[in-house]
């Protein structure tokens, strides 16, 4: 599917101390722009929308957990996980959701030769995600393994029931019961991320060894 027209650069802005050009494009999405030496050939992209989160609703605890498998699992209204692994063979480009606790991410690390390829994927996945049936099984089968290890390794404690003390009993972050992921369902992924990614105000930060 087409993603839309091509913009234009509305305003720009550098920032000279630290290296960073800002632009603001004709549909209002921010873009960050700090080329480094760090690594040759590798470029970091990363979109921020939403507030991750702070946006989860209030009675449905470890939906972002979920969520984030379900998402990165389920690929493409038109094609699936597996598809885009072998449309995009032989390229270094990728796309991982995650729930932050301020925002929403889509990130990926790519080259010079494939920076187009990596922000049309990033593009279709704000527009397109699969939410696949196929990511929910997924997820159901390994639930087992991932709850134990959030009971019994000092990371899974300290990410469910310390971050849960931590942030004064909220119950957006951390977890009581892992086995509360397995009622949960795509749709309720859907519903709670399709406002985010179609009305949110996005900003998109490319780093690394490009020329802007």
């Amino acid at each position: 599917k087409e993603v839309g027209p091509a913009g234009t650069v509305a305003e720009r802005k550098e920032v000279a101390d630290l290296g960073i050009t800002q632009w603001v494009l004709s549909n209002r999405v921010r873009v960050n722009f700090k080329p480094t030496d760090f690594e040759k050939n590798s470029i970091q992209v990363l979109a921020r929308f939403g507030g991750g989160k702070l946006d989860q609703p209030l009675d449905k605890p470890g939906l972002d957990v979920f969520a984030q498998i379900v998402f990165n699992v389920g690929g493409l209204v038109a094609h699936s996980a597996d598809d885009l692994d072998r449309l995009f063979a032989g390229k270094k480009l990728g796309v991982e959701f995650e729930v932050d606790e301020d925002a929403f991410t889509l990130a990926g690390t790519t080259t010079r030769e494939d920076l187009l390829d990596q922000l049309r994927l990033l593009c279709a996945y704000l527009r397109f995600p699969g939410y696949r049936d196929e990511a929910e099984r997924q997820f159901r089968k390994m639930l087992p393994i991932l709850a134990m290890q959030m009971t019994t390794t000092p990371e899974g404690v300290f990410g469910t029931r310390g971050q849960r003390v931590i942030m004064g009993g909220d119950p957006r972050f951390g977890l009581d019961d892992p086995m509360k992921l397995g009622t949960y369902q795509t749709r309720e992924v859907k519903d709670w991320l399709a406002p985010f990614l179609d009305q949110a105000a996005l900003e998109v930060s490319i780093v690394g060894d490009f020329d802007p």
